[in-house]
């Protein structure tokens, strides 16, 4: 249930993110992606596999860790963090087809040859 208390924690917890510099914005952007594609991959793995103990094999891990640096390379280089501090509109939305686009090409040439 919500109430002005929490409210006004949420709005105060807002205004400090909002007051942040834009690089610490960012690095929370980045950080927050990674647990994203992260999460995403673990997710798709279980669903596609159907099997708990895919959590066990190290090649999984090495494949999961190393789409994160690639992914976040790509939105950062393609100016998504750029884009999404400052406003949300058609640019920010061809930045993230494109992140996501070059997220899933690495997923698929990484899977590949692991």
């Amino acid at each position: 249930m919500l109430n002005r208390t929490n409210l006004e924690l949420n709005s105060g917890f807002l205004k400090f993110l909002f007051s942040l510099k834009r690089s610490h914005k960012r690095f929370i952007s980045m950080f927050l992606d990674s647990i994203f594609l992260l999460t995403a991959f673990w997710c798709a793995l279980f669903v596609r596999l159907d099997v708990i103990n895919i959590l066990s094999l190290g090649h999984f891990w090495a494949l999961g860790f190393s789409l994160i640096p690639i992914s976040i390379m790509g939105f950062y280089r393609l100016g998504l963090y750029r884009t999404v501090l400052r406003y949300l509109g058609f640019q920010a939305l061809d930045a993230i087809f494109w992140g996501v686009f070059l997220s899933t090409i690495s997923l698929v040439l990484i899977s590949y040859f692991f």
